[in-house]
């Protein structure tokens, strides 16, 4: 029961009206039997500085999630930055620990579980498309995962050269990258856009990993992995940072293929 004492947390970007997020961890809340409440704050990219600037300043507010487009251009607002935070550049998960923003990332922890959970080989080549938030993580998870054949392409050249330079992995030009996907036997989208705007045809013999949670996927026989578990996992992560609790995982994984059918 939502009262003067429950506590609140909250998803911003923009969009955000199909996040599961307050699902998931409204769940974990109620099977804890913490007084607390989860909710989606839509902000675009005009009004983020104004609309920060006010939530910084409610006590009431325990702990963020931020998504597309501000996992980078959240950092002004972080007062203390956790190791993976500063290795891969951008935030995802905020706790508010008495008045100061410490900032995390969980994503790469959502990644590399689902890396695990598919089995996914070490010694596969990997090509990502795409620079935004995400990305920094995407890389960073699959490091950590022990993978060592990764290239990044994306429509700016200059935000693929930077992330290259910056975890030394290869950069393949946008308008070549399409003559190397039979090289690659994972592809990995962190656009906003699908895979049919970048696959001409598909291979049975590569793994297609979408980190938006798309339900449908029409291409019989072709391995294809969207981001459900990343969502689940890098919730789990950030839940247990905010409440110090082991994430109900079943819990959480439940509510999320609920709200999914």
């Amino acid at each position: 029961m939502i009262n003067s004492a429950t506590a609140l947390y909250c998803i911003i970007g923009n969009p955000v009206s199909h996040s599961k997020s307050p699902h998931i961890h409204n769940a974990a809340f109620k099977y804890h039997n913490i007084n607390a409440v989860y909710l989606a704050f839509d902000i675009d990219k005009d009004n983020f500085n104004e609309a920060i600037t006010g939530l910084k300043r409610l006590k009431e507010l325990k702990g963020l999630n931020i998504t597309v487009p501000h996992k980078v251009n959240i950092l002004p607002f972080i007062d203390k930055l956790d190791s993976t935070a500063t290795t891969t550049g951008s935030v995802n998960t905020i706790k508010n620990d008495n008045g100061t923003w410490i900032g995390y990332n969980t994503d790469w922890y959502g990644v590399l579980k689902t890396l695990e959970n598919n089995k996914i080989n070490q010694d596969v080549s990997v090509l990502i498309i795409g620079s935004g938030g995400a990305t920094p993580a995407v890389i960073y998870a699959l490091q950590q995962y022990g993978i060592k054949k990764i290239s990044i392409t994306n429509r700016t050249e200059e935000n693929a050269d930077i992330l290259a330079g910056k975890f030394g992995i290869s950069k393949i030009n946008y308008t070549k990258y399409k003559n190397t996907i039979s090289e690659h036997n994972l592809i990995i989208n962190t656009t906003t856009l699908t895979f049919n705007d970048f696959i001409d045809t598909y291979d049975s013999k590569t793994i297609y990993y979408d980190l938006k949670y798309y339900k449908n996927f029409d291409k019989p026989n072709i391995k294809y992995i969207n981001g459900k578990e990343m969502l689940l996992y890098q919730a789990a992560m950030a839940y247990t940072i905010w409440t110090n609790k082991e994430s109900p995982i079943e819990i959480m994984k439940l509510s999320l293929n609920e709200e999914n059918k």
